[in-house]
């Protein structure tokens, strides 16, 4: 089918490393996409707007739970707008544009991961729990992803720990659990590109709604949550911290407004609604697509 195409057309541009491109860049915005730029079909053209117009120092992220082309399917479907940088499979996954317009996955991150990761010893310590596995495609090289509570996280989090095997359990939208190398993270992943341009966490703004966004909302020197933020996220506070009342791609910009990067936005009618193919069972979740047919108010 339709989606089936175009998952092969973006798999098609995945390429080699990338060799750090010629830019000057001041500051990184690290958005989660499903729930935190979608939700609302106008407010994300709205966000499409306000990127045309930022200033070229400001690089542009998104950090989804989500692998890579389906990173790329979902953006397609919003009308939005092309990341200079994608974070993917909750933080374990950098890839970055290559001159030739082909996305390369970052090896140096890689290798940083796989320093302290024993997938296979992991995975058969999970195996014992009986789990409830997401799908195949779900399961990375340095992710496996599971059904789950809080409560299973907290479950396998300390077994894992008995067991001396180094990992991270991070628990996510109610029903999620993804497991990761030690150094992994979406926190660890912005803090190491941030590193690659001479920055840290400070000189970043994080904008998410889930369990899965929390370390790097903690950690970054700005931080957005819209209205819709699960309240697995009820216990961040901090002066860095802000809470917007606005839902979606609309709180992020109003976020961004409140850090003076907002400018004036002129608010256009959408065009069409999205085209969501067939949502992944184990992210049902975070597609929202269906809900933008009728906009909601951003």
């Amino acid at each position: 089918g339709d989606w089936a195409e175009r998952s092969v057309a973006l798999c098609r541009t995945l390429g080699q490393p990338a060799a750090r491109p010629r830019r000057i860049v001041r500051r990184i915005l690290a958005s989660d996409i499903d729930g935190t730029l979608t939700g609302s079909y106008a407010a994300a053209l709205r966000f499409g707007d306000w990127h045309a117009t930022r200033s070229e120092t400001l690089m542009f992220a998104v950090a989804t739970g989500r692998a890579v082309s389906q990173a790329r399917r979902v953006l397609d479907d919003w009308q939005l707008p092309r990341p200079d940088l994608f974070i993917t499979s909750v933080g374990s996954e950098i890839w970055r544009w290559s001159p030739d317009g082909r996305l390369a996955r970052c090896a140096d991150y890689a290798r940083h991961l796989d320093g302290d990761w024993d997938r296979a010893a992991v995975a058969a310590l999970l195996a014992e729990h009986d789990p409830q596995w997401q799908p195949g495609y779900e399961q990375r090289r340095w992710k496996l992803s599971l059904f789950g509570t809080a409560a299973v996280a907290d479950d396998l989090r300390r077994d894992l720990a008995r067991q001396g095997l180094g990992a991270r359990v991070i628990a996510s939208h109610g029903q999620f659990i993804d497991i990761l190398p030690p150094r992994a993270g979406k926190a660890a992943a912005l803090r190491f590109e941030a590193a690659r341009w001479g920055l840290d966490l400070g000189h970043c703004i994080t904008a998410g709604d889930s369990g899965n966004d929390a370390d790097m909302l903690a950690a970054s020197g700005a931080a957005i949550l819209p209205a819709n933020a699960y309240a697995e996220l009820d216990h961040l506070r901090g002066t860095g911290i802000y809470r917007s009342p606005l839902t979606h791609a609309a709180g992020v910009i109003d976020g961004l407004t409140r850090l003076g990067l907002g400018g004036p936005v002129r608010p256009r009618a959408p065009s069409q609604t999205p085209t969501q193919g067939p949502a992944p069972a184990s992210r049902l979740a975070r597609s929202t697509a269906p809900k933008a047919a009728k906009p909601a108010h951003a």
